[in-house]
């Protein structure tokens, strides 16, 4: 034979040994597993095994917004989250989840930016990842106590559009949906301030009208309350979507109606179906990352009326001026959020009150 030829063949044959080595190798995907693919290699895999998580605390005083193996687009990419994301505004201190030793401190980590990775554990493997950071505030060999400060939450990475914190359990390499439940509890809403010498207020008065506390309407009755007043927002996606975001950020839907209800007569009146405007946000609001670009004028207009209850729900939640103060009812919110030199508070918190009531006793009517 040729040596050209003996050549070729040999050549050809240290390729087939080579390639049937790395099919032998190369991790595959249970049908029954989520897994996250970088390049053409498996790195992870999502695990639902339980293990103890005592001992272990939430890095965050936060409430999760993105929950674990909630699918999102990075990079025009979808991926499952392989951990949650707890909502955390820029610089919030970092705690170390249970004692252990750093691993690794990235500054480009895949789509997660700034990255602390401690090590509980060896066998089994138990680590912990604390991703999108704004600062890392220890280096790899450091050892930390549950509870000592590692870094500052913030927004880096290119797999997050608002600040929070990437928080991820592995064990043994597999993330484990375990996380959620050390951070389940976490978020408490502050008490109310009160100046030297006052009483504080309780946050959520004996009344039990608190705007806290996650949907109290069903999909179907949302979307019924919609198409009773012809809203243009009446669509089924949209009103799975005020039932969900109301479930993210535990403020209920039913509130969320009643003030797009005063604000805009359920997204009748002249202009907004083209804003999507829920609830008459200005643009310098906590929580603006959610308006368009584009937005015109004093108020916020956004590209869905998914994106506009949103952007209500963020801010009753977030704004300093509101359940951080403790001011969690019609009530208390309305006279800040709708005051008296522009409204008529009292017709306006008697609205909110009136439709709530209805809509909880099962009309659909406010």
């Amino acid at each position: 034979m040729h040596a050209r030829w003996t050549g070729a063949i040999f050549f050809l044959g240290l390729l087939f040994i080579a390639t049937s080595v790395q099919a032998a190798t190369m991790p595959t995907c249970p049908a029954n597993q989520v897994c996250f693919f970088y390049g053409a290699s498996l790195e992870k895999t999502a695990s639902q095994k339980s293990f103890s998580t005592t001992g272990f605390s939430c890095p965050v005083a936060a409430a999760i917004t993105v929950p674990f193996s909630h699918a999102r687009n990075a990079n025009g990419k979808i991926r499952a989250h392989l951990g949650i994301g707890l909502d955390t505004p820029v610089g919030t201190a970092v705690k170390a989840a249970a004692n252990g030793k750093v691993i690794q401190t990235p500054t480009d980590y895949s789509d997660l930016g700034t990255v602390i990775i401690l090590r509980h554990s060896d066998n089994p493997k138990v680590e912990t990842q604390y991703g999108h950071l704004q600062k890392a505030n220890v280096r790899p060999g450091d050892t930390v106590k549950k509870g000592d400060i590692i870094g500052l939450s913030g927004q880096s990475g290119q797999g997050t559009d608002r600040p929070m914190l990437y928080f991820e359990l592995d064990r043994d390499g597999n993330p484990s949906s375990e996380v959620q439940d050390i951070c389940k509890n976490a978020y408490v809403a502050p008490a109310p301030i009160s100046k030297p010498g006052q009483t504080p207020k309780p946050a959520i008065p004996n009344s039990g009208n608190s705007v806290v506390g996650g949907p109290s309407l069903g999909t179907t009755q949302i979307l019924s309350i919609l198409k009773a007043v012809r809203s243009p927002a009446a669509d089924a996606d949209t009103a799975t979507c005020f039932y969900e975001k109301s479930q993210q950020y535990n403020i209920d839907v039913a509130y969320m109606l009643a003030f797009f209800g005063q604000e805009s007569t359920w997204g009748t009146a002249s202009g907004y179906a083209s804003t999507h405007t829920v609830g008459n946000i200005v643009k310098n609001a906590p929580g603006s990352y959610l308006c368009d670009q584009a937005s015109n004028g004093r108020f916020c207009s956004y590209s869905s009326w998914c994106r506009g209850a949103e952007h209500w729900y963020y801010y009753i939640k977030n704004s300093p001026l509101y359940l951080p103060q403790g001011k969690t009812t019609p009530e208390q919110i309305i006279p800040i959020y709708a005051p008296a030199s522009e409204n008529n508070v009292g017709s306006y918190v008697a609205f909110v009150n009136r439709c709530v009531t209805n809509w909880r006793a099962g009309s659909s009517i406010c």
